[in-house]
């Protein structure tokens, strides 16, 4: 009965938001199979890391739906966004941000692929 099947990579993750959990950084096809025997539109949140951007790739693939959120730099996860923002934002930034074309889904990208970098930079002076 939701608008939307979240799609998460990991179980914590999907707990927190009353998602679905991939459970790695790639769509089997058992997976895809099972997901889209829904009618809902199903919407990837990919974590923030160079992992997630073949996993973003094959949602294209599936003519899945894609949510960039805006996350300030050092958010990886939706858990460690729910942890520094709150659900009530959290949930807020992933549906404000969900790129519904190719186009819109790779000029996404190209934005989460800065944020990758910047996340790596900043674990890096830690």
């Amino acid at each position: 009965d939701q608008k939307y099947i979240f799609v998460l990579e990991g179980p914590l993750d999907a707990i927190c938001i009353n998602a679905v959990a991939l459970t790695g950084s790639v769509i089997g096809p058992g997976q895809a199979m099972l997901l889209e025997s829904y009618s809902q539109p199903k919407v990837l949140v990919p974590d923030c890391d160079k992992a997630s951007i073949k996993l973003v790739e094959q949602a294209i693939e599936l003519g899945w739906l894609v949510s960039f959120p805006d996350w300030p730099v050092g958010i990886n996860d939706v858990n460690d966004a729910i942890k520094k923002l709150g659900k009530l934002t959290t949930l807020y930034k992933i549906a404000a941000n969900i790129c519904d074309t190719p186009l819109k889904i790779q000029l996404g990208l190209k934005r989460w692929e800065r944020l990758i970098e910047e996340n790596n930079k900043e674990k890096e002076c830690q």
